[in-house]
Order: structure tokens, then sequence, then C-alpha cells
């Protein structure tokens, strides 16, 4: 089954609007964003994402009450590894300081 990665993105966007803030679950959801924002071409976009999924990993964590509810280990490895392969790229990720958590729920 073929998925269109920009249309992944409507279901991930609402995802993320309708997830607690400081949610473990929004850990992979933020990361599936960025998956499906790096496959339509804005990597700076899907690095800031990854930025973000790494700080909202570390609250969420620090916040969590339940065993149950904490991030899995492959998940934090996931957005760290995904982070770190943009990084040492040759793509300029200037421009990913330039986005606010608003734009993560806009499609362009």
């Amino acid at each position: 089954m073929e998925v269109n990665p920009k249309e992944a993105l409507q279901y991930f966007i609402k995802a993320n609007q309708t997830v607690a803030e400081y949610s473990v679950r929004r850990v992979k959801i933020l990361y599936y964003l960025a998956l499906c924002n790096y496959a339509v071409g804005h990597i700076p976009l899907a690095y800031a994402i990854l930025e973000y999924a790494q700080s909202i990993g570390t609250i969420a964590s620090q916040l969590t009450f339940f065993v149950a509810e904490t991030i899995p280990r492959e998940d934090i490895t996931m957005v760290d590894l995904f982070r770190k392969e943009l990084e040492n790229s040759d793509i300029d990720l200037s421009e990913s300081s330039n986005y606010t958590e608003n734009d993560f729920n806009t499609i362009y």
C-alpha cells in the first residue's frame, strides 16, 4: 500500500491538534509529522519539528506519573537519529529556526 505523504500530513496535523501538549503520544505524532514534511521536501520544517519533539519528550517524561505512559526508548531514538542525520547532511537547516509550533499544523 502506497501512502501519499501530503495526504498523511492532514491526519498527523489533526492528531497533533487533538493530543495533550506534553503527552507522550505527541512525540510519535511529531515524528511522523516530520517524516511527512521531509518526504514532501520541507526539510527545515521537518528539522524544526524534530527539535521540538525532542524537547516535548524530555518535558513529558518528567511530567509522567504512570509507568505505562512513559515514552518508549525507541521513540526517542527515532527522533534523535533522524535529527542527527539531518544535522550531518549538506542541507541548509538555518531556516528551521524561523518556524514556530503553529507552522507544524500547516500544509505548505
